[in-house]
């Protein structure tokens, strides 16, 4: 099974969990507000932040050049445009001289380089580069999301009881958060960060062979995760894991039936890891059926997306 880790680790979207952007300046609010609704890699958004991007530098304003470009990693599919994005973001944020925001553009980039590239060494150099600014910091978001990364590099490595103590602490604050009276934007974020850090837990709960653990944790993410569209490929990421759950119980139906409904959200976002895990299990729940021909038309499934 360790093989398969990888997989599992990628439940994040590349943009997910940015530092709240400000509002304060109207002509970017209002652009901003003409794609904000909008789901990850929707290449529709990305003509109304190319006019976010000229507007910034237009007016040498890198804070918003910064986010521009934030954003702009959140809508765009290409890996390798996504690498430019997070480069430039970096470039502006240290124009910017705001130590919230050049820690990001690390993070970013980071990111980028983990789940996209699958260059391991580059992304903990960020990750590293990013906590270095974020000590800086008056706020303790940026400092916790960079926790939870590393967390993912640990758990990643197969240290688990090191990343789920990481975990568990971003979990408590953002848990804190949300119960205080934030703004949208905030609260938002906040529960991007909790619904995540619940998925990364549950992994790192299953690798470790305790399933009360994570099944407690699947049921709190079944209970309390927002109905809305913002949070159908959270949502997805439970269901996947809950179908993992079910198979390791031999409810092989009802494990089928949750993989198959987290799946046409992660085939929609291009999550080919994610597809990945789930094309697995569905090969082990027919494989456990005796229904080998079916078995064997999921795995071929997996091999032909490696």
């Amino acid at each position: 099974m360790q093989m398969f880790r990888l997989f599992i680790l990628l439940l994040v979207s590349t943009a997910e969990l940015w530092v709240a952007q400000s509002t304060d300046n109207v002509a970017y609010h209002q652009i901003r507000k003409k794609y904000d609704y909008k789901k990850v890699n929707d290449t529709t958004a990305l003509s109304y932040v190319d006019l976010l991007i000229a507007l910034a530098k237009k007016e040498k304003n890198y804070s918003e050049l910064t986010y521009a470009y934030q954003d702009a990693l959140h809508f765009e599919p290409s890996g390798c445009r996504k690498k430019l994005y997070a480069d430039s973001a970096i470039t502006s944020a240290q124009h910017s001289c705001n130590n919230d925001l050049i820690a990001s553009a690390y993070l970013g980039r980071g990111i980028v380089s983990y789940f996209i590239f699958k260059d391991y060494q580059p992304a903990l150099d960020d990750y590293i580069k990013a906590l270095s600014y974020a000590r800086y910091s008056t706020s303790p978001y940026i400092k916790y999301i960079i926790l939870y990364h590393l967390g993912v590099m640990k758990s990643y490595l197969g240290y688990y009881d090191e990343a789920v103590s990481q975990f568990e602490a971003c979990s408590a604050f953002f848990r804190q958060e949300i119960l205080k009276n934030n703004s949208p934007d905030i609260l938002y974020n906040m529960r991007k960060g909790y619904y995540n850090t619940l998925n990364q837990l549950i992994y790192c709960y299953q690798q470790m062979g305790d399933d009360d653990s994570a099944d407690h944790l699947i049921e709190i993410g079944k209970r309390e995760i927002p109905k809305d569209l913002d949070f159908v490929q959270l949502r997805s990421y439970f269901f996947k894991s809950e179908g993992i759950s079910k198979f390791r119980k031999e409810n092989y139906e009802q494990s089928i039936a949750d993989l198959n409904r987290a799946l046409p959200e992660l085939v929609r976002v291009n999550d080919f890891a994610g597809v990945s895990v789930i094309y697995f299990y569905l090969g082990k729940n027919k494989l456990a059926q005796h229904r080998e021909q079916e078995s064997f038309s999921f795995f071929r499934k997996v091999d032909s997306l490696y």
